[in-house]
């Protein structure tokens, strides 16, 4: 990882910070902030999805899954955004999703590391393991706006620390002779 992107990944993360302790000292507006925020999010990635297939992926075997993906989450962002007069539902969903997915993938991703005998299958089970209690947690408390919102910015907290640790993670350098 470069310097600059060593920074910035440090720079988001103190603002994933603030954002979620804002957050929390307003949860009735939480819901909607956080629905506005998963809405630009998702139409941010899904344009950097199709730009980078124009600019390289359509070049790329496989390279239409990516116009794919970005249309997709494009897609995704902007029903989001017309939908924010309900954003507790889309919230819920969200939450339940991601947790769930990210869970799952990094599960299965420890093991496959576990079988290889890599050195970082426990970092990844660790997270896998914290996504699914995040999405217990968001089942659990399905009726409770203010819990649900913690729950968020729990997630927001534990990502900014997973980008501060890896900012911060030397990189191995490995030379050709």
């Amino acid at each position: 990882m470069s310097r600059i992107r060593r920074v910035w990944s440090i720079i988001s993360a103190i603002i994933m910070i603030l954002s979620g302790i804002i957050l929390i000292i307003t949860p009735d507006e939480g819901m909607t902030l956080i629905a506005f925020v998963l809405s630009v999010f998702l139409i941010g990635r899904g344009l950097k999805f199709i730009t980078y297939f124009f600019s390289m992926a359509r070049l790329m075997v496989g390279g239409i899954s990516i116009l794919l993906i970005g249309v997709f989450l494009f897609d995704f962002g902007i029903f989001t955004l017309t939908v924010l007069n309900h954003p507790r539902l889309i919230v819920i969903i969200y939450l339940l999703a991601g947790h769930l997915f990210d869970g799952v993938v990094n599960t299965v991703k420890s093991i496959r590391e576990k079988k290889e005998k890599a050195g970082s299958w426990k970092r990844d089970l660790a997270e896998g393991i914290i996504h699914v209690i995040l999405a217990i947690l968001c089942i659990a408390f399905i009726n409770n706006i203010e819990a649900l919102v913690v729950i968020y910015s729990l997630g927001l907290f534990y990502s900014a620390l997973t980008r501060i640790s890896a900012a911060l993670r030397r990189t191995a350098i490995v030379y050709i002779q």
